[in-house]
């Protein structure tokens, strides 16, 4: 996992704070959830889980530089999509995935094209590379604005917090760059392998990052934060300090020195009224799940336990359900389950 730092927000400072209480977590077994467990073979192996993408009853994994295909009904291993090259049809690095009707699309960070698959998993499209000229750099990831409008663009960094590097940009569906979304600044490199969420609702993209405990939105207009994430005690200190890196050293021997602390924010996820993200309070296999209600600024917080299972720091909204990532705890060489759990059980607790 990789981490992006940003300045902060010039845009507005009003927003909420929300405060979660890690003594009063909900207990939630999985003994009647539905698991689909990843078909491990020596064709089907993966990793951990990048991203995730439903197209009919495939399931699209997206894991480090691979992409696999997987039944949703028991978890069959069909194919691989494209491979590994420079040739036609072929891509170096994976940045990201999503779908256009049938088709499954790549980001190939080497070359900045996306490559378009169709469901026999042939090549039909590589489009004109990603390019901001205007600022000289390549994005980081790109998502389709929610109303199908335009496409948001999240900058690389350039090498020096001098240059200035806009965090998002507008481009056109045909990829052509439009403007840059003032708010935000790259500060250095890295990046989270999923960073942006789209908020139907309030026409409006949601976006998080490393060790800073704050939840954004980026609109056509501006970026701004609009909950603060409060861990009480748990909280990690320097929540204002730019250097991420630094933050992630000390992170990490503070943790390995005994303490406790509730962070790293992520897979933030929109259903409704209900904003839903997961975190963790060490680097072991303990991730919770939050839901917060909007409506109320009211915040749950649950633990999802099975003797088999443990939960790993990936979830997608797909349609009205979660999917989860699990891992084996019997098996370190199974590939990873996917929990699919629905978001209106979250709904129903807050009530």
């Amino acid at each position: 996992m990789g981490l992006i730092s940003c300045n902060e927000s010039k845009v507005s400072s009003n927003f909420n704070t929300v405060t979660v209480n890690l003594d009063a977590v909900n207990i939630i077994p999985l003994s009647n959830a539905r698991i689909i467990e990843l078909e491990t073979n020596d064709s089907s192996l993966i990793y951990e889980i990048y991203n995730l993408v439903k197209i009919d009853d495939r399931l699209y994994v997206h894991s480090r530089n691979l992409l696999k295909v997987f039944s949703d009904a028991d978890g069959h291993y069909i194919s691989d999509v494209g491979r590994l090259g420079h040739g036609p049809g072929e891509y170096a690095q994976i940045n990201q995935i999503w779908a256009e009707g049938s088709n499954i699309c790549i980001h190939d960070f080497d070359s900045n094209c996306a490559l378009v698959y169709n469901n026999k998993n042939e090549c039909i499209t590589k489009r004109q590379p990603f390019f901001d000229r205007v600022h000289q750099c390549y994005p980081s990831q790109i998502i389709l604005y929610p109303d199908s409008s335009c496409i948001i663009a999240l900058s690389t960094y350039r090498g020096s917090p001098e240059k200035h590097t806009p965090l998002a940009s507008i481009r056109s569906l045909n990829n052509e760059f439009k403007r840059i979304i003032p708010g935000r600044e790259v500060l250095d490199g890295g990046s989270l392998n999923t960073c942006l969420a789209k908020d139907y609702e309030n026409n409006r993209i949601l976006y998080w990052q490393g060790l800073k405990d704050t939840i954004f939105e980026i609109t056509t207009d501006s970026i701004r934060p609009i909950y603060a994430i409060d861990f009480g005690q748990y909280r990690f200190p320097g929540q204002d300090d730019n250097n991420l890196f630094g933050k992630v050293r000390r992170l990490k021997q503070e943790l390995k020195n005994g303490a406790r602390y509730a962070t790293l924010i992520q897979d933030v996820q929109k259903w409704h009224d209900i904003i839903l993200f997961d975190f963790t309070t060490d680097y072991t296999d303990t991730f919770y799940i939050s839901a917060l209600d909007t409506k109320s600024n009211k915040i749950q917080v649950y633990e999802l336990r099975d003797d088999k299972f443990a939960i790993r720091p990936f979830m997608r909204l797909i349609g009205d359900n979660l999917y989860i990532e699990l891992k084996n705890k019997e098996n370190d060489e199974a590939n990873p389950a996917l929990l699919i759990f629905p978001a209106r059980y979250f709904k129903k607790f807050q009530r």
